[in-house]
């Protein structure tokens, strides 16, 4: 079977061929089959299948006996090539649906248009050009839903205490800090509350511009609130390099007239810093 051939079978499962590609000149239109359309086998692979906001996700075209040919990814609505390879990987910046857009194609095409060299094309109309070579190439198309960062975050409420820990940015930029909000509220009417709060921060992680003292990864500081009053603070988290990073907080509070009555409660929180 030569390669001409294998691109016209992707057809029945779910690649559509092409008379023309978003992006480039002319009248022509571009034919695409989503996953809904493509049977049980989808051509696009996605793992995870359920990623969440800022997770890597693998996209691996199902095509086989398919080395010999180019492999083009897209993501969104343009045709801006962002992969290459059979393969490629992706995180998402936020939640819900996407769409990832693969054109395969003949060597033939490539060498036609781009000198046999594949980084030359910066969208799908640079690949296929003006021709008419709907028997050398195909694209698919299908949509990954991403989800959110859990809601995670550290709340007590009682009849004389309000104590927040919660996550304000927790999906940012390598370059930028994330934010942490905590606040202690006393709703006693005579007794002072101390709040000590503990952050265990993940080696690579570090807590910048606020009162805490560090020691082995653990960050401490302390806070003491007059009756009807309430404090709070920004916590900014600095990170080394990208990645997922879990930190675990800890609240302790007591009035002051009864420091040996102590109550604690513990969250984890979940940081993501893109690249």
């Amino acid at each position: 079977m030569n390669r001409r051939t294998v691109i016209r079978s992707l057809l029945p499962v779910g690649i559509a061929s092409l008379g023309g590609c978003a992006g480039q000149s002319g009248s022509q239109e571009t034919a695409s089959v989503s996953d809904s359309e493509a049977g049980e086998i989808p051509i696009i692979q996605i793992n995870p299948n359920n990623p969440r906001v800022g997770t890597p996700v693998a996209f691996t075209a199902n095509i086989e006996d398919g080395s010999s040919y180019f492999y083009f990814w897209a993501f969104g609505e343009g045709v801006t090539i962002e992969g290459r390879g059979r393969s490629t990987t992706r995180a998402f910046d936020g939640a819900g649906s996407h769409v990832v857009k693969l054109l395969v194609v003949d060597p033939d095409v490539v060498e036609t248009h781009l000198g046999g060299d594949p980084s030359r094309a910066d969208t799908f109309g640079d690949v296929t050009g003006k021709a008419d070579y709907s028997s050398n190439y195909a694209q698919h198309s299908t949509v990954v839903n991403v989800e959110e960062l859990p809601r995670e975050q550290l709340n007590i409420e009682t009849g004389f205490v309000n104590i927040y820990l919660r996550g304000n940015r927790r999906n940012v930029s390598a370059d930028e800090p994330a934010r942490l909000e905590f606040s202690a509220s006393n709703l006693a009417g005579e007794r002072r509350l101390v709040v000590v709060l503990l952050l265990q921060v993940p080696t690579g992680l570090a807590v910048r511009g606020t009162s805490f003292d560090e020691g082995s990864g653990q960050y401490t500081t302390r806070y003491e609130v007059g009756p009807g009053g309430t404090k709070g603070e920004s916590i900014e988290l600095v990170a080394n390099e990208s990645g997922r990073y879990r930190i675990r907080g800890r609240a302790v509070y007591y009035f002051d007239d009864a420091p040996d009555e102590r109550t604690s409660k513990s969250t984890k929180l979940t940081l993501n810093f893109r690249q």
